[in-house]
């Protein structure tokens, strides 16, 4: 039988690393991921934790552990949060163009100034090209069944690229619902043991010393930086049919099933579309249904996968809406909400008629309301009927 806790995310967080059997963890404690450093320490304390816990002076401390290890072919776990993430910012770009298969939770959590440690998207869409795989959960359950996942992802030979799997910041991170544990056994037949062990890998060995040329000439043999970047480019595209794959090997095994790339709701006869990522989903379900009722046909999408973006899902499920409204829980000043902007850039090629707006909502870990969405899409449901579109919305107090 399963075993069913009372967990908060940062917990389940833990608790499926422990299960992941990772060789080394390197991180350093910020509001609001420390639970989960907090929770594998103790674990390491009590005994029941293998891994090598490597304590550190700073997040760009713990991700340089993180690209060692990995580098000797570890299995190798870090998390953070907000400012934590951006003072990782540089060694991303080295994990990344390093191809080190790297798993990092990062609590997503508003960056300062002024001083804020509540819930929002920007500090890891900041990151979204560095070239890490970057994953959005909206429950406890599935921050805890994507642990497992990311590891597998990040290590297919095919891939092997760092991925970043995010959630938000107390509203996941320290809210306690129930999670269904997966037994040990079917975790080790999903994941096994021995991490991305390939035979034209350069694992770092002391006992066979190898001296690496590390800068590359653009007059010499600068074809070879284009080709890096290249098959960095094609392994982060080719993840995607892969992930597919990981999601149905996992729902076999467990029984639970996500919407692989994107997760929708009554989105077949939608007009008007709510496209959002992390917990903002949730309220977009209660906000369709209490539209449904009033005769609006809505539907609601949630981004799961953010890096690669889904650009075909996102074409094959809006293409022939009369709308799409962007829930965007983060900003980039001069430009707007990043999520609307990627969605643009989808449609754009496929010339259609339908209308991208974008409400910038839940800065700083403003509640966002069942309410707010509605009176949102009323707003610009006439507006688009009035011909007076305008390019953002405020959602704020």
């Amino acid at each position: 039988m399963c075993e069913i806790r009372i967990l908060t995310g940062n917990y389940a967080v833990a608790e499926a690393v422990k299960q992941s059997n990772v060789d080394v963890i390197a991180a350093y404690p910020i509001t609001p991921q420390t639970q989960i450093v907090e929770a594998l320490t103790s674990m390491k304390e009590a005994g029941i934790l293998k891994s090598r816990i490597i304590r550190v002076e700073s997040e760009r401390s713990a991700m340089a552990v993180c690209i060692g290890a990995a580098f000797t072919g570890c299995r190798v776990y870090t998390a953070t949060s907000s400012q934590g993430l951006a003072l990782m910012h540089e060694l991303l770009y080295w994990a990344a163009a390093s191809r080190l298969p790297i798993v990092m939770t990062n609590v997503n959590r508003a960056l300062a100034p002024p001083w804020n440690i509540w819930v929002e998207h920007t500090d890891s869409l900041l990151e979204r090209d560095v070239g890490w795989l970057q994953i959005y959960a909206s429950s406890n359950q599935e921050v805890y069944d994507l642990i497992f996942q990311c590891f597998k992802l990040a290590e297919l030979p095919t891939v092997q690229l760092p991925v970043m799997l995010c959630m938000d910041g107390f509203l996941i991170s320290h809210t306690a619902t129930p999670v269904e544990l997966i037994d040990q056994r079917i975790i080790d037949e999903f994941l096994p043991d021995s991490p991305y062990t390939t035979s034209n890998y350069p694992f770092l060995d002391i006992n066979k010393p190898l001296t690496y040329g590390n800068v590359i000439s653009p007059v010499t043999n600068g074809k070879l930086y284009f080709k890096y970047r290249r098959l960095a480019h094609k392994a982060m595209l080719n993840s995607l049919s892969k992930f597919k794959i990981i999601q149905e090997e996992f729902g076999r095994l467990v029984g639970r099933t996500y919407g692989e790339l994107l997760d929708s709701y009554k989105i077949s006869d939608a007009d008007i579309v709510l496209i959002s990522m992390g917990t903002l989903f949730n309220q977009t379900i209660n906000t369709v249904n209490v539209l449904r009722k009033e005769g609006y046909k809505v539907g609601a999408i949630r981004i799961r996968v953010f890096r690669p973006f889904p650009c075909k899902e996102i074409q094959r499920l809006c293409k022939y809406k009369q709308a799409v409204l962007v829930l965007d829980r983060n900003l980039a000043p001069g430009i707007g909400g990043i999520l609307s902007w990627e969605i643009k850039s989808s449609l754009f090629e496929l010339k259609t008629d339908v209308k991208i707006i974008s409400a910038v909502a839940g800065l700083g870990g403003v509640e966002v309301t069942t309410n707010d969405i509605t009176n949102f899409v009323k707003t610009a449901y006439n507006n688009i009927k009035n011909k007076k579109c305008r390019g953002i919305y405020w959602i704020s107090p």
